[in-house]
This record gives structure tokens, sequence and C-alpha cells, in this order.
């Protein structure tokens, strides 16, 4: 019997053993693409701020090291929502905010950023370690569902009478006649809101509901509802869930006991998917695939890591916020800039652009320079923490899947905008207070993950 014991014992460790060299293989070949990707595919959009400079072998081989470090350490089963934020925001944010400032090379320190940026995803983590207990909300499913269908038909009804005029299911290649149609109707109201939340929170939650627990009618009125608010602004984020959601649910937490491995190769292959494209197609002759590989690209990892380091050079050099860029302490505290930070980066770049940026940009470097880079990874870490303390563990793969579309926002925006604007907050408040009936779940997501 000891035996057995000893060698199931033995068994579960060279499983898990394999699983931490898969990710760390996977997430080695992830960093690589990154700098194939900023070398030779992103050289089509140099005037967006991707300038091969002259960077030096020592520091890209310390930033490959500090890019290992999470990959051996952090943990590789999917328990908590914190630990799938973690590692999404380890591939989407951290990994190309640390690599491509030192390609730019703007900066003699540019070492600084990156240490600050490791420090910073290290007290993520470590902030958003397992919580002390948990919050249990409760409310009557019957009386859930009626105030989630009455708050949401009434942000519906509300979008679509500002943008009644206006609402057109743009070609995804051509989208900015109808955003600077949508920018007319809006202005003056506070529709970003509504469409924030929903897009955010109340659609993602509905697709989420439908998948994990087979609730079919709802998955599609989820679906349409995304299809809705593309016809708005026309964000290709926003449509890009439709079908972010069902993949990341199919690939990564379908399973018994989701796994960092999964996440990682999910990463690897979207990365390395436009380049095998590539092969067969042209970005001169494709105006598809051209769009694709923009989006993949330039817009998901690309503008993450580029303007982490456009941001660091400008507030190494100019007054940081103080984190009154947030609306309530700007009000209390005053405002350096006559802009919202992403257009006062965007003139300094000589772009007629709102330049958004991730949480470590936006929240930490615009708001504290270096040390504003380690106080939001506490925060965010805190923040997530009491979040794991909010949703019951029945639902925390629910929480992992809707949670995909505000991660995504999360790389080009605050953290406090995510949570409020862009819905993050309701979201997370919508899982804690779903109750599916017994008969509902789905077989998968019984059991611990």
């Amino acid at each position: 019997m000891i035996d057995r014991q000893v060698s199931s014992i033995s068994l579960v460790d060279i499983t898990i053993s394999k699983i931490r060299v898969g990710v760390v293989l996977a997430s080695a070949l992830y960093f690589v693409c990154l700098y194939y990707i900023y070398v030779f595919e992103l050289r089509r959009w140099d005037y967006l701020g991707f300038p091969l400079g002259d960077y030096s072998v020592p520091a890209l081989l310390y930033c490959f090291v500090l890019a290992m470090i999470p990959a051996m350490m952090f943990p590789i089963f999917l328990r908590r929502l914190s630990v799938f934020v973690v590692w999404f925001v380890y591939y989407f944010i951290f990994v190309p905010a640390l690599l491509y400032p030192v390609l730019q090379a703007y900066r003699d320190d540019t070492l600084l950023l990156s240490t600050a940026l490791f420090l910073g995803m290290l007290l993520l983590f470590i902030c958003s370690g397992a919580s002390s207990g948990h919050l249990d909300i409760r409310v009557s499913r019957r009386w859930f569902l009626r105030l989630f269908m009455a708050a949401y038909i009434a942000l519906v009804l509300y979008v679509f009478y500002v943008f009644r005029d206006s609402l057109s299911l743009a070609d995804i290649t051509d989208v900015y006649g109808q955003r600077a149609q949508a920018d007319i109707a809006a202005d003056g109201t506070y529709v970003g809101y509504a469409t924030g939340v929903l897009s955010g929170a109340f659609n993602p939650f509905l697709i989420g509901v439908g998948l994990v627990h087979r609730r079919y009618r709802l998955l599609v009125l989820g679906v349409g509802g995304q299809i809705f608010i593309y016809a708005t602004f026309a964000l290709k984020s926003v449509l890009l869930s439709i079908g972010v959601i069902p993949l990341m649910y199919f690939l990564v937490f379908r399973g018994e006991r989701p796994r960092a491995l999964n996440v990682a190769l999910f990463c690897l292959a979207m990365m390395a998917g436009p380049v095998l494209l590539g092969l067969f197609y042209s970005a001169d002759d494709s105006v598809l695939y051209e769009n694709f590989m923009a989006l993949v690209y330039m817009r998901i990892v690309g503008m993450v890591g580029a303007l982490t380091g456009v941001y660091y050079d400008f507030f190494a050099q100019s007054a940081v916020t103080l984190y009154s860029h947030i609306n309530v302490l700007g009000r209390l505290f005053g405002y350096p800039y006559s802009m919202q930070i992403g257009q006062v980066i965007g003139e300094f770049m000589g772009l007629d652009m709102n330049a958004n940026a991730n949480f470590f940009a936006t929240d930490g470097l615009a708001a504290a320079g270096l040390l504003g880079v380690v106080i939001i990874g506490a925060v965010v870490g805190i923040c997530l923490r009491f979040f794991d303390m909010v949703v019951p563990a029945r639902n925390v793969r629910l929480m992992c899947v809707v949670a995909v579309p505000s991660l995504v926002n999360l790389a080009n925006s605050s953290w406090f905008t995510t949570l409020l604007t862009g819905g993050f907050l309701i979201l997370v408040l919508c899982v804690a207070l779903w109750n599916s009936e017994a008969s509902c779940v789905h077989p998968s997501t019984t059991g611990a993950i």
C-alpha cells in the first residue's frame, strides 16, 4: 500500500514537472516570436513607435532572464481568477513591455524600466496570493435574472437611442468612417459607459454562461449583443471577443484541471499563426491578411510594448500625473496636462491619435515614474486578491472565461478605466451573484480546478 502511494506521488510530481518544463519552453519560444515580430514584421509600422534602435545583446539576454523567472515560479494550475489574470498579464503585457523598449533603444537607462516591470509583475503575483477567506454574497437566482435583464434592456435601449441614425456593420478593414459618425452621435452623452458595460460585462457574461452551463439562448443573446455594440463604434476588439471567449473556453477551461500550459500554447499559436499564414498570403496582396496581421502583431502585442517605451521616454523628462489622471483625483488635486494622457503621448509622437497604453504605462510610468510601475503592480494584485474572495469556487471557471475581453482591453488601458468604464467590476459582481441550477452545470465544471 505504501509503495503504491509513493508511486502515485512520484507520478504526480513527474506530471507537474513536465507541465512546468512545457510552460517554460513555450514562454521562451513566445519571447523569440515577439523578437522576430518586432525586428521583421513591425517594420511596416515604423511610424507608430516601432524604431529598431541600436540595442545590445547583453540587454536582450537580461530581459530574457527576467521573462523566464515568472514562467518558472507562477502556479501552473488555474485554480483562482487571479492566477489566470497573472498569466494573461504575463504574456500580453509584461513580456512585450519588457522586450520592446530595449529594441527601441530610446534611452540608455532602459534596463531600469525592465527591472521595474519585473518587480511590478512580481508584486502583482505576491499580492494576489491565496485569499484568506471568502465573502459569501447571495441573492435568489430569480431576482438576479430579473435585475440583470432589466439593466441589460435599459442599457441596450439607451445605446440604440443614441446611435439610432448611425448604426452600421462596418467592413472590418475600414472602420474609421463608422467611428467618426459614432463620435458625433455620442458627443455630450454618457453612452460610452453603457457600451463599456455591455461589451465588457453583460454580453461576455451571457456568452460565458451559455458556454459553461449550456444555456444556448443566453449564448445567442450575448453574441447578438456584441454585434450590436460593434455596429456603434466599430471596435474590432468587441467583434473579436465573440471568437476569443469560446476559443479560450474550449482550449483552456473545458477540461477538469485547466493549466497554464494551455494558455502558453494558446498565446504561442496566436503569435506564430500569422507568420505561418504569411507563407501562403502576402500583406501587399491581401487586405484581409494585412488587417489580421495588424490586429495580432501591431495592436495586441506591438503597441503594448512600444507605447511602454514611449511613455518611459516622455515621462522621464516631463511631469508625472501623481494619479491625477484618475477623474476623481484629478478634480481634487489638479491634472498637469490640457489633454488626456493618450492624446498627450500621441502629440509627443507627432501623430493625431489617442495613444492609450497598458496599466504599467498609464497607472505606473505616467503616474509616478518607475516607482509607479512597482506600486500599480501591488494595487492590481490586491484587487485580484479581493476578487478571489468574492467569486465562489463553483464560478471560477466561468469568471476566467468571461474575463478575457476585459483583459484584452487591459493591455491598452488603465486598470481603473478597465474596472469602471470597461465594466470589469460589474462583471465580477455578476459572476459572484450567479447561481446556476445544478441540472445546468456542465459535468467538467465540477470538482477542483
